[in-house]
């Protein structure tokens, strides 16, 4: 049994289901656990955010930037942009299908997440 993931000062605290790279954008699954976006795995409701910290192995408990948090992970973006989660599980300047807003770019390497 899963017990209820954590959240605190704008982090997410919770369990992997399979590895998570830095910086990549995360699904929240039907257990209560998190994912790297990809392979289809992606809804307009499940995206909750960005991981942080480090990679994480399959099944540790890891860390993800949540609604409002800064995340400083990224490269080459560009200020001011808005962000999109991607299929692939990557961010780009154009919707994919289906359409996740990630956030706003404050820097080349800072997103904040899905304001």
């Amino acid at each position: 049994m899963r017990t209820i993931p954590e959240i605190k000062e704008g982090t997410h605290r919770a369990v992997t289901t399979g590895s998570l790279p830095n910086g990549k954008p995360v699904i929240v699954n039907s257990d209560g656990t998190v994912s790297v976006v990809g392979g289809g795995n992606l809804t307009s409701e499940n995206y909750i955010g960005i991981s942080t910290g480090g990679t994480y192995a399959d099944g540790s408990s890891a860390t993800v930037d949540i609604i409002g948090t800064v995340n400083e992970d990224q490269s080459g973006l560009t200020a001011g942009q808005s962000y999109y989660v991607q299929t692939d599980g990557t961010i780009a300047t154009t919707p994919a299908t289906p359409e996740v807003f990630a956030g706003t770019a404050i820097s080349t390497t800072s997103l904040i997440v899905k304001t």
